[in-house]
């Protein structure tokens, strides 16, 4: 059992109690802390989650349904399926770039899935940083989005616009409110 967010030493602790009653069993229980160490996942979440948070947002005021996890993890679901799920119903990946995505293995595997199922990545840099070369791989033909400087909003109406559905070159209207038109 596991958990990215403060349940770690509650599950820690249920694991014990439980090896402890099953101990005349063959059954055992596992917590799996290093997924979600310091160096690992929950640092880069912890690190990426307010600008990841903020373009999801950005993306859905301007009628796009986005998936995020961990947000959108399903309860009770290995944490994993949930990710490849997200990637299989998404229509592209919304990439944050910065050092802490360079250095996660996490979210290497995630850009190589997306690529693998055909899904475009859409890479937003909130930092300057180059692509680590695992990163590099799978984004070196793509156009991205340097986010970290100029203005935000600006940034997130281009990003909206990027990912309109449409043959490329095709110019985009917006509605006399300004949004964009709602992704097919």
């Amino acid at each position: 059992i596991g958990d990215s967010g403060p349940n770690q030493k509650g599950l820690q602790a249920v694991a014990n109690l439980l090896n402890r009653e099953w101990a005349n069993t063959d059954v055992r229980m596992h917590f799996v802390p290093d997924y979600y160490n310091e160096n690992g996942f929950r640092a880069w979440l912890q690190s990426q989650g307010e600008k990841a948070e903020d373009i999801c947002a950005s993306l859905e005021a301007h009628g796009f349904v986005c998936w995020m996890a961990p947000r959108d993890v399903r309860a009770g679901r290995e944490y994993a399926d949930e990710i490849i799920r997200g990637i299989e119903r998404s229509g592209c990946v919304v990439l944050v770039l910065s050092q802490a995505a360079n250095e996660s293995p996490f979210v290497r595997r995630e850009v190589e899935r997306a690529v693998a199922k055909q899904r475009p990545v859409f890479p937003v840099r909130i930092e300057p940083v180059t692509p680590a070369p695992a990163l590099e791989l799978f984004i070196s033909g793509t156009h991205w989005i340097d986010a970290w400087a100029g203005n935000w909003d600006d940034h997130m109406t281009r990003l909206a616009r990027d990912l309109v559905v449409g043959p490329v070159g095709t110019p985009v209207s917006q509605d006399s409110s300004g949004r964009l038109p709602r992704p097919e």
